[in-house]
């Protein structure tokens, strides 16, 4: 399974791949924190599941889950304010 995260803030993206290891997940997690770049990576390779920043400032999250699917109608959305998903399942740990 192929997982992607995608956030403006770089950090955010190192933690959230910290947590999915320390649970265990060891799929392949690509980051960006570009939406653009990940709109490229999406375009040439099979996405999985996209988690999705939901307050971005080049495209915010929702009009990327759009373009998203319009290029891959089988990735899975899911939209958060990573900060918070990232405070819940350190609480599962």
């Amino acid at each position: 399974m192929r997982i992607m995260a995608v956030d403006d803030e770089f950090l955010a993206l190192e933690d959230f791949e910290d947590t999915c290891r320390s649970l265990g997940i060891t799929d392949e997690i690509v980051k960006f924190s570009n939406p653009l770049d990940a709109l490229e990576y999406v375009a040439k390779n099979k996405v999985d599941i996209a988690f999705l920043d939901i307050e971005m400032p080049v495209i915010k999250g929702i009009e990327l889950a759009k373009r998203i699917k319009a290029l891959s109608k089988n990735t899975r959305i899911i939209l958060v304010f990573f900060c918070f998903i990232l405070s819940l399942l350190n609480l599962i740990i």
